[in-house]
């Protein structure tokens, strides 16, 4: 039995890193303000070239956030451990999420829009490994979780989205110090997701703004937490980086459109909190909320919507521990 735990182990934590070491092919992807270019360079007006770019990277920055948002378990950045026996801790949660989506106007490029998206993630963990004790008051030191989570983005089509938006995440947790009765429990988390597509706006239909991306995204965390009062509260930073296929549509001028496309790569910072309370030691419910930072204003770029104002997130989250 214990060979075959470990037997177990050792395959779930290959795979994870398996997975985490697949990076796309990110030397022909490029900046947004490169993309502008070269739909100016293909005929496409200055303008809209680069309200589009800024729109496509604006898209994939709140796309990563929706599916992803802070804490990828939520409620906690101790580690989940094992059970007695050494069996895998398990862990199983609903996250409801939203987030405000700033873009440029789809309609006329002088103005901007801030839909509130929302959405939904289920995800599911176990702890691999309890980590290494360092003395002995300080324990948990490279214990491993693993987690996959599935999510999908009501965007509504009344906000000029298209494409059913969901994605799909594999990704590790790992421990530096387990939460003690002085100490905060302290973790960073790696994951890769992957995402269908989804497009903004209508050119052939009037719109300005015509966009399409289909990203994939690394996220980076780091939290810490600690139990006060019966209350858990965390505190942490992530960073998002995301690769996408993008195609760009607008007029060329004489009743046709111009389709222009290219492949894109950005990253977003982000600052998250929660507070979380833990009833009959099995249900953790959760609030957090965040800020999600923004991207540089391509040069050139005169539209209403500033890419690098950023934006609030937040969440709600039940998580079950066996």
């Amino acid at each position: 039995m214990r060979l075959g735990r470990l037997v177990t182990r050792v395959a779930l934590g290959a795979g994870v890193g398996t997975v985490l070491s697949l990076a796309p092919a990110s030397v022909l992807a490029q900046t947004a303000a490169s993309v502008a270019a070269r739909c100016v360079v293909a005929g496409g007006d200055v303008d809209l070239c680069r309200t589009g770019a800024t729109a496509a990277h604006s898209l994939l920055g709140h796309s990563a956030l929706q599916a992803g948002m802070g804490s990828p378990i939520p409620g906690t950045a101790s580690n989940l451990g094992t059970r007695v026996g050494g069996d895998p801790r398990l862990s199983f949660y609903v996250q409801s999420t939203a987030s405000s989506w700033g873009l440029p106007g789809r309609a006329d490029f002088a103005e901007e829009t801030s839909p509130l998206v929302t959405g939904i993630r289920l995800g599911a963990a176990a702890g691999l490994f309890d980590g290494f004790r360092l003395m002995p008051t300080v324990g948990g030191f490279l214990a491993t979780d693993v987690f996959v989570d599935a999510s999908t983005v009501f965007t509504g089509g009344g906000d000029g989205f298209s494409g059913r938006h969901s994605a799909f995440a594999l990704g590790a947790r790992i421990g530096l110090v387990r939460e003690g009765f002085t100490l905060p429990g302290a973790s960073v988390s790696l994951a890769r997701r992957f995402s269908g597509s989804l497009g903004y706006g209508d050119a052939p239909a009037g719109d300005v703004v015509d966009v399409v991306v289909d990203p994939s995204t690394t996220s980076l965390r780091f939290a810490v937490s600690k139990d006060l009062f019966a209350v858990e509260v965390l505190g942490g930073f992530g960073w998002d980086r995301f690769f996408s296929d993008v195609t760009l549509q607008m007029s060329d001028g004489g009743g046709g459109t111009l389709v222009v496309d290219d492949a894109m790569e950005g990253s977003r910072r982000l600052y998250f909190a929660s507070a979380a309370m833990t009833f009959s030691l099995v249900l953790t419910l959760s609030v957090e909320g965040g800020w999600a930072g923004g991207a540089s204003v391509i040069p050139g770029y005169t539209g209403a919507f500033d890419p690098s104002s950023g934006g609030a997130f937040g969440s709600f989250s039940a998580r079950l521990v066996f």
